[in-house]
């Protein structure tokens, strides 16, 4: 009965925790609507743990940028072939005729 109880105490403080947490991160955002935050606050307290994961990763801060290329940078106009040597695409047009 000891571990049930035990159990069930951590279960409750960390619902609770998770409320609290939810509850914050709405209260600190500045977008929503009145009525809006109202409804979002019902939500994690009569949902306790569907109400505050949902609105937990609605409200999540987006992740800092990497500064690192997501895409790479253009191709050049020339290419390298097999033995080594660029090779361009259209060679006539470099020719200044």
């Amino acid at each position: 009965m000891d571990i049930v109880m035990g159990f069930l105490l951590v279960s409750i403080a960390l619902l609770l925790g998770l409320n609290i947490k939810a509850t914050l991160a709405i209260l600190h955002d500045d977008f929503p609507e009145p009525m809006q935050r109202n409804l979002q606050l019902l939500l994690v307290w009569l949902l306790p743990l569907m109400g505050a994961l949902l609105l937990l990763a609605i409200h999540r801060k987006s992740e800092r940028p990497s500064r690192k290329y997501r895409e790479y940078p253009d191709p050049p106009d020339g290419f390298i072939s097999r033995n080594g040597q660029r090779q361009d695409k259209f060679p006539d047009l470099l020719d200044g005729d």
